[in-house]
């Protein structure tokens, strides 16, 4: 198995992953608004959500992230990010998964992003105080930047790549819990 890749722009998806306990739906929205005047104007909107579905044989989530921010009229925020990833359940310690994502960020120049992709997930250990997993996924990446003409890069890309990960949690007791992605 391969243990590296390159996390430049990497979104850390399994912090999303959590489990079901037997539901069908749950989740949360999360929408905050801010807007202070003073010394320093500050007006900030921010969305956050993670809902997840589980049915018979599959387990499905979609995270949307959004952030927009404005101090004394000048943006200093402007990003956004859209995930869907749907995992199949099967009686092994193999979970394959297809996953697509959209996202931009123009404070990293980063005009627009799109992937999708495969993968699979092994469960190397789980017992009831912790679980170690290990994932492999191939994914076809568009992404589009806004730079200066006399940048060498690209502003446009199209590229294949591999990713993989271990990830583990540790139950310490119960309302906590330790969990680390290594990507």
């Amino acid at each position: 198995f391969v243990f590296t890749s390159l996390a430049f722009g990497q979104v850390n998806i399994e912090k999303f992953r959590k489990p079901m306990d037997g539901k069908s739906f749950s989740g949360f929205v999360n929408v905050e608004g801010v807007n202070r005047t003073g010394n320093v104007d500050v007006t900030e909107v921010e969305l956050e959500s993670n809902i997840r579905f589980s049915y018979k044989n599959y387990y499905s989530f979609v995270i949307l992230h959004g952030d927009q921010g404005w101090e004394s009229g000048e943006q200093y925020s402007d990003e956004a990010l859209a995930h869907f990833r749907q995992i199949f359940n099967t009686r092994s310690r193999l979970q394959p998964e297809l996953f697509v994502q959209a996202d931009y960020n123009k404070k990293r120049l980063l005009d627009s992003r799109m992937l999708a992709g495969a993968g699979v997930r092994f469960r190397l250990a789980q017992k009831p105080k912790y679980a170690f997993w290990y994932g492999l996924a191939a994914m076809y990446e568009l992404e589009k930047l806004n730079l200066d003409t006399e940048n060498s890069h690209a502003d446009e890309t199209s590229v294949g790549r591999l990713s993989s990960y271990l990830t583990t949690m540790i139950s310490l007791n119960e309302n906590s819990q330790l969990n680390w992605t290594i990507y």
